[in-house]
């Protein structure tokens, strides 16, 4: 199940990710736990003593979207850092066909929750006719010039966005921030459609 295209990229990559790794600012401990989702990387900081804090990050990223904020956060809790969990629970963690004409694509896993990941589809699809937010990044994500997504594939990386939108309403107690939604799309200049 490779997500790389190939050899050199994912050894270009995983460089840059170990020497982040390495440089992660506080004393912790790094390893990986296998779960009914398969395995899952996890980087362990602070007291065991402390009261426990998972951190989970947002999709197409790392635990890395954590390195200013684990030092402080370190001081009063132990820290787990863990690796695209909510996106494995709903089957929506990425992977590589490896079989026939597919091969080299791209797809979702389909391992976690079959009827989770159908509700958070099935909620994206009103979502991208009637919200403007999420209309506005269905329609980024379709007509990009470099990698445009089918809108299938926009669907589920939309589905993605509102399940972490999800958790963190419900972990930080914090209010839906339509704008907040919009800005945390980076959206390179060569990307944008003319």
């Amino acid at each position: 199940m490779e997500i790389y295209k190939s050899d050199g990229g994912k050894q270009e990559i995983l460089k840059i990710y170990r020497e982040i790794l390495a440089s992660w600012p506080v004393q912790n401990r790094q390893y990986e736990i296998e779960t009914s989702y398969g395995p899952t990387f996890i980087i362990e900081s602070g007291a065991c003593d402390n009261p426990p804090l998972i951190l989970l990050h947002g999709s197409v990223s790392n635990s890395f979207t954590w390195y200013s904020d684990v030092a402080s956060l370190s001081k009063a809790y132990h820290v787990f850092a863990v690796e695209k969990q909510i996106q494995k629970l709903a089957g929506l963690a990425l992977r590589e066909s490896s079989s026939g004409k597919h091969k080299g694509q791209t797809t979702i896993s389909k391992r976690g929750r079959a009827r989770l990941r159908a509700i958070l589809f099935q909620a994206v699809m009103p979502l991208v006719a009637k919200n403007t937010e999420f209309a506005e990044i269905h329609n980024y994500y379709t007509t990009r010039i470099k990698n445009p997504l089918k809108k299938k594939q926009s669907l589920i990386a939309l589905s993605c966005k509102l399940i972490r939108v999800f958790y963190v309403i419900l972990m930080k107690g914090i209010e839906y921030e339509p704008q907040k939604l919009v800005r945390d799309i980076h959206r390179p200049a060569e990307y944008l459609a003319a």
